[in-house]
């Protein structure tokens, strides 16, 4: 049996004649796979390896008909990340107190779009809303100011996407303070068991009404009655709102600018300061592979970008509905994870789709998740012109857990 070692290490350190780094690793993959190799090792060294783009390990990227294996021989971990780091911060003011800003590295020359940021030591920080606590309501919904029960009667669950859907609701006079980046702003609307998101199109503050780019896929309505027997509006607030960036530990990213602001913390100073914002979503793609193994890997720091992905219904966060998982799988099976880590994610940890089997996660952590852990998605494989898939086609089999935390 050919056995291959490949060494990788991140792009910061000086690379030997026999070393690789991760951007290159498929063209690396290829030839020993074309070499005749049966078993590939793919030897990583710790710290981490910024992913613009995901890992694809296919028959078209890398070959097939040999065993890969990722391990990291060292203490620390190797880690995926999707965050990149962002320095060079200068002092500044902003909404009247110390602020620090600093550029985001650019994306194809434009401004990067994140949503998830984080400390030097992976703790997540906040984005300002408005109010800083408790929660706002609807008090109607434009159209229905004849109706008795408004929240009720508009925005029909059940029936057609396309068709009775309001982009609009009242809110109180006064209620909501002046915004000037309202591009940058969401509504962030708790209904039902849905957190819905929405950006926010423009606030007309004569008729005191709220505009979103996308409709609700529920209708803003709280499951709770007033005292006179009336269904209430649904609870929300305002989300990345500049003009509440004051506290310590806030972050807020000026997406026309690319510029990220931020309000430190005691003992913090503009040259030790490191905030990793989060862009990509997904770190590692396996579609169409068996035999893959990762020891010792670290999944961390990955971005959601569920914002109006739709142009008439607006993202729910429901399991079925978060897309876009750090790491997916498809059509493969005898996979390991093994001592690996899956940390502040944006969405699912890993999603198992169509005709996977034999997987196992050994002694895996999972923390700081926004959506899950594992989904189990599946369907049966294949194309069927003349039906459904007969009941006999295989679907995913569970995943083998063991000691994971």
């Amino acid at each position: 049996m050919q056995k291959i070692v490949l060494f990788v290490t991140t792009e910061d350190r000086q690379k030997t004649k026999t070393e690789t780094d991760l951007e290159h690793l498929n063209t690396a993959l290829r030839d020993a796979v074309a070499a005749g190799a049966e078993e590939i090792t793919v030897s990583l060294t710790s710290g981490q390896y910024f992913l613009e783009t995901p890992l694809v390990l296919s028959p078209e990227t890398v070959g097939r008909g040999c065993s890969i294996r990722f391990v990291c021989p060292d203490s620390k971990p190797a880690a995926f990340c999707g965050w990149l780091p962002v320095t060079g911060f200068t002092e500044t003011e902003v909404n009247g107190v110390r602020a620090w800003a600093a550029p985001i590295p650019k994306k194809d020359g434009k401004p990067r779009n994140c949503h998830s940021f984080f400390d030097k030591n992976g703790a997540r920080l906040e984005r300002p809303r408005f109010p800083e606590t408790g929660f706002l309501r609807p008090v109607g919904i434009p159209g229905y100011e004849d109706d008795p029960n408004p929240f009720k009667t508009c925005t029909i669950w059940g029936v057609d996407i396309t068709k009775n859907r309001n982009y609009d609701f009242y809110f109180a006079p006064g209620e909501l303070p002046p915004m000037t980046r309202l591009s940058d702003v969401q509504v962030n609307m708790l209904h039902f068991w849905v957190g819905e998101k929405m950006s926010v199109r423009d606030i007309d503050r004569k008729k005191n009404i709220v505009s979103m780019v996308s409709a609700p896929v529920y209708r803003l309505l709280d499951e709770s009655n007033d005292k006179n027997g009336k269904q209430k509006g649904a609870r929300y607030f305002l989300d990345n709102v500049f003009e509440m960036l004051r506290k310590p530990g806030q972050v807020y990213e000026d997406r026309e600018t690319g510029t990220l602001y931020y309000i430190p913390r005691d003992g913090e100073s503009p040259e030790n300061c490191v905030v990793y914002a989060a862009d990509t979503q997904q770190l590692l793609i396996i579609n169409g592979m068996d035999r893959i193994s990762f020891d010792n890997v670290a999944f961390v720091g990955t971005d959601w970008k569920r914002t109006d992905r739709h142009v008439t219904v607006g993202a729910q966060q429901a399991a079925a509905d978060v897309t876009d998982p750090a790491v997916t799988v498809n059509d493969a099976s005898d996979l390991r994870f093994s001592g690996c880590a899956f940390e502040h994610i944006g969405n699912y940890a890993v999603q198992l789709q169509e005709n996977v089997h034999g997987v196992m996660f050994e002694g895996c952590s999972f923390r700081d998740l926004g959506a899950g852990g594992i989904w189990c998605a599946g369907s049966r494989a294949g194309n069927y012109e003349d039906g459904p898939a007969p009941e006999a086609t295989p679907v995913n089999t569970e995943p083998t857990m063991e000691e994971n935390a």
